[in-house]
C-alpha cells in the first residue's frame, strides 16, 4: 500500500491534536492522587426512598444510593432527610437529619 506522506503526517497530526484538545475532559477519571473526591458525598443530605431498617435507598443530589443506617441508629422511614456519615465501598452511612 502506498500512502502518500502528506496523508500520513496529515493523520498523525489530527491524532495528536485530538489528544491535546480531549486531555483536559479526561486526565480527572485516571488522576488517582486526589484528594477528598471519595468521600465528598460526606456531609450531604438526602431523602430515604425507602424505608432504612437497617438497609434501603437513598437520593442525595439527584442520585440513588444504597444506604444503611449507622450502627445502633433507629430506623428511616420513608421520606424522611439524612445526612450521609460515611462510606462503605458503594454503600453510604445514613443517620437521620432533623
Amino acid at each position: 500500500m502506498d500512502i502518500p506522506v502528506w496523508l500520513l503526517l496529515s493523520i498523525v497530526g489530527f491524532w495528536v491534536a485530538k489528544d491535546i484538545i480531549l486531555y483536559p475532559y479526561t486526565w480527572r477519571s485516571y488522576d488517582t492522587n486526589r484528594t477528598g473526591d471519595p468521600n465528598s458525598i460526606v456531609g450531604l443530605r438526602g431523602i430515604a426512598r425507602d424505608r432504612l431498617a437497617p438497609a434501603g435507598y437513598v437520593e442525595v443530589h439527584g442520585e440513588l444510593w444504597q444506604a444503611e443506617v449507622t450502627e445502633g441508629g433507629p430506623p428511616i422511614e420513608q421520606g424522611e432527610a439524612v445526612r450521609v456519615q460515611g462510606i462503605h465501598g458503594l454503600i453510604l452511612i445514613v443517620q437521620p437529619d432533623h
